[in-house]
């Protein structure tokens, strides 16, 4: 960068470094909702009671956060036609418990490997309705060949207790929003910074290949009154070219461009932004001037782009039509030919 002295092209080299650090503060931001959840969890995790004490509890037995650390995998032994979630029994080390779940949340659980390495599962607890408790005893009674072991209604209690494990009752709103917000921050900020460190690359590689005489030339064409910057478009238009920040550092002399056309981008059908591309005598084509539609300035800023650019080529050929197209697959295949 110390062989330019124009002030617009320094400001374009720094941009690439302001991205870099952007993407490094989200990235900072983003642990710090991190932390936040595991803030969160920890809070919740000192909240939770184990289902057993509140079941022989005294105090209020419903609409607790509670847990199972789960040594079985769950028996399913009703359910409703209307929904994959049903009611199992689950066994902890010393204990059997109502739990109601959902699928997925069953097949986490459908593992034999849960005998050796218990499960802790999470939910809100709730009061075990009379239908449920005669479908469970009923479910307990057909596992029991010896009439003393079966069980009846009046036992429930003794056996399950009056509440059951609500898992489809999410207990942690909180902290998964936490995390949620964490990921996604983390994405855009490496993404981000990804775009920004391959940008600062290729920019400086492209500075790289312009050799001294060169980058004498354009500094003093960038440098007179008759040069035009157009931030927004990270562009350059002189006398005889057209330089490029956007992404990396390109220089195109207007004589070699062999055909121009406007390039929209939309998003739902809708035209958010708008560039030029342009196809040279080498056979590349390039992108250039891209612009965000939002304004009708920045629309007039557009405009002026692509016509300060045909004002001084006469001979490019213009639009994106089937007529162009053709001829310039002809001459791009006739340009390769040669090489």
């Amino acid at each position: 960068m110390k062989r330019f002295t124009n002030g617009n092209i320094k400001k374009e080299y720094q941009k690439k470094y302001v991205g870099i650090v952007i993407s490094i503060l989200i990235i900072a931001v983003s642990f710090i909702f991190l932390y936040l959840e595991g803030k969160a969890t920890e809070e919740l995790n000192s909240e939770m009671i184990d289902l057993n004490s509140i079941i022989v509890g005294s105090e209020s037995k419903v609409d607790k956060k509670s847990y199972i650390n789960a040594e079985s995998i769950p028996y399913k032994f009703a359910g409703y036609d209307d929904t994959t979630d049903s009611y199992y029994i689950v066994f902890d080390e010393k204990y059997m418990y109502i739990t109601y779940m959902t699928e997925e949340q069953f097949e986490d659980l459908n593992n034999e490997d849960i005998y050796e390495n218990p499960i802790r599962i999470e939910g809100i607890t709730k009061t075990t309705t009379n239908d449920v408790k005669e479908i469970a005893i009923e479910a307990y009674n057909d596992n029991m060949e010896n009439e003393e072991d079966k069980l009846t209604i009046d036992d429930f209690e003794n056996y399950f207790g009056s509440i059951y494990l609500d898992m489809t009752v999410s207990t942690s709103s909180v902290s998964d929003i936490y995390l949620l917000i964490f990921v996604l921050l983390l994405f855009i900020g490496v993404i981000y910074l990804l775009v920004a460190i391959i940008q600062l690359i290729k920019f400086n590689s492209g500075i790289k290949k312009t050799d001294e005489t060169q980058i004498d030339e354009l500094d003093n064409e960038m440098n007179k009154d008759s040069a035009f910057y157009y931030e927004k478009a990270h562009l350059y238009l002189t006398d005889n070219y057209i330089i490029n920040f956007g992404g990396t550092f390109r220089v195109i002399k207007y004589q070699d461009i062999l055909w121009m056309y406007p390039f929209e981008q939309r998003v739902n059908g809708i035209k958010t932004a708008q560039s030029i591309r342009v196809l040279v005598n080498n056979g590349k084509t390039y992108t250039i001037a891209s612009i965000e539609l939002i304004t009708k300035k920045k629309k007039e800023v557009f405009n002026e782009i692509f016509n300060t650019i045909l004002s001084k080529n006469n001979q490019m050929l213009v639009g994106y039509t089937n007529e162009n197209i053709k001829l310039m697959k002809d001459r791009v295949k006739e340009i390769k030919a040669n090489k």
